[in-house]
C-alpha cells in the first residue's frame, strides 16, 4: 500500500501488505487524476482510486480455492513460466 492509501476510505481498511490472487496478462497506466494506492515488485500499478466513485484493482479479492482451481482447469494456456508465476500444482 502507498502513502495515499491511508487517505482512502476503502483502502485504509486493508493491511499495509498482503498477498492477493493474480490472474492477468495485461496491466494499465493510471488514469489522470487517480490516486496510486498499491504497488508490488511484480506489478507497479496494483490499485488506484479515482475520486470517491471508482477503484481499479490489478488483483482479485473475490477468488476462492474452488474458483482458482476452475481457472487452472479451464485456462491452462494462460499459465506461462515467469518470475511471478506459480506452477499449477
Amino acid at each position: 500500500m502507498t502513502e495515499e492509501s491511508r487517505e482512502s476510505s476503502f483502502f485504509q481498511e486493508l493491511p499495509e501488505t498482503f498477498v492477493p490472487f493474480h490472474w492477468h496478462g495485461d496491466t494499465f497506466e493510471l488514469p489522470p487524476g487517480a490516486k496510486h494506492v498499491a504497488r508490488s515488485t511484480g506489478c507497479v500499478n496494483q490499485a488506484f482510486e479515482y475520486g470517491d466513485c471508482a477503484i481499479g484493482l490489478q488483483f482479485h479479492l473475490e477468488s476462492s480455492d474452488s474458483s482458482i482451481r476452475r481457472l487452472i482447469q479451464h485456462c491452462p494456456d494462460d499459465i506461462e513460466q515467469g518470475t511471478f508465476i506459480q506452477c499449477p500444482g
